[in-house]
């Protein structure tokens, strides 16, 4: 939640990266795209998928004012182990800017 707006992690719409363990040689570090839904007032004005960082939400919330500075997807993937679906965890920073 951010003032009258919020967002809600609905999945993981895919998960290149590298995985961690041993004998692993990466030549892409991969990434993650999730797929996110967004909320005014209470109410589902659309979704977008996410991936990267410093994402305009200009065209979600039709502010300029508003960008996604940091996205982190836990648990990160390692070589040999399955991730299920409900595992994942979204983290994601949302800063807006203000007057001086």
């Amino acid at each position: 939640y951010f003032g009258n707006k919020s967002l809600r992690f609905k999945k993981v719409i895919s998960d290149s990266r590298c995985p961690k363990g041993r004998g692993v040689t990466c030549i892409w570090a991969g990434e993650v795209k999730v797929l996110a839904e967004f909320f005014e007032n209470g109410k589902y004005i659309g979704e977008k998928v996410l991936s990267g960082s410093n994402i305009s939400l200009a065209e979600i919330y039709n502010s300029e004012d508003l960008s996604i500075g940091e996205i982190s997807v836990l648990p990160y993937p390692k070589v040999g182990v399955k991730i299920e679906p409900d595992e994942y965890i979204l983290g994601i920073t949302v800063s807006e800017k203000t007057e001086q």
